[in-house]
């Protein structure tokens, strides 16, 4: 069994190397549960810690042509798990301090309302946009459970299939998305200055 599994081990971790999706997939269905325990043992937020794993497996991928042994690449992603969650727990503070930068300013003008919704609409519009790039049937859940407000028990209902599934998509969804706002150009006009304002800093 253990030779079985090393193998497995290494035929995935060279497809990963290579770019191909199916050893990304595979690494994160093996690591993705326990750098969530482990994320969430440090920032004490099962949703937070989930953030924090997907953005980790986001960086790994990018970095993916550095590595020649699986279990270098595991140890870096873990590396990268405990980093982030220390950032977040630094970063809440300076949260808390970029909000109320931001209601100064919005408060600054009698457009606010006015400046606020136009951020919302133009980021709801993009998020639209880049949800109907992704796979189908994840677009499907994307959608169901973000757009809709649908459970994860009514669509997988509604598509036939396991919740087990629906949370797979879910989190492949949400890895792809980050690649996609992660490109710079993405990030402009008053959605840019919003995002720099209220996540970046």
């Amino acid at each position: 069994m253990e030779r079985r599994s090393h193998d497995s081990d290494s035929k995935n971790f060279a497809a990963f190397i290579q770019g191909d999706e199916s050893g990304f997939d595979y690494f994160f269905n093996q690591w993705y549960r326990g750098c969530c325990v482990y994320a969430s043992g440090i920032v004490h937020d099962d949703m937070v810690a989930e953030d924090i794993v997907i953005d980790a497996f986001v960086i790994l991928w990018g970095q993916r042509e550095k590595f020649v042994l699986c279990g270098a690449m595991k140890s870096y992603l873990y590396t990268i798990v405990h980093n982030g969650s220390l950032k977040y727990l630094r970063g809440r503070v300076r949260a808390d301090r970029r909000e109320q930068v931001w209601q100064v300013c919005l408060g600054e003008t009698e457009q606010a309302p006015v400046l606020e919704n136009l951020i919302r609409a133009e980021l709801y519009t993009q998020l639209e946009n880049a949800v109907k790039e992704l796979p189908a049937q994840c677009s499907q859940v994307f959608r169901g459970l973000y757009f809709e407000g649908k459970t994860v028990r009514e669509v997988a209902e509604e598509l036939s299939t396991t919740i087990g599934n629906i949370k797979s998509q879910k989190n492949r969804g949400l890895f792809l998305l980050r690649k996609f706002f992660s490109t710079p150009y993405i990030l402009s006009g008053p959605l840019g200055i919003y995002f720099s304002a209220t996540l970046f800093c």
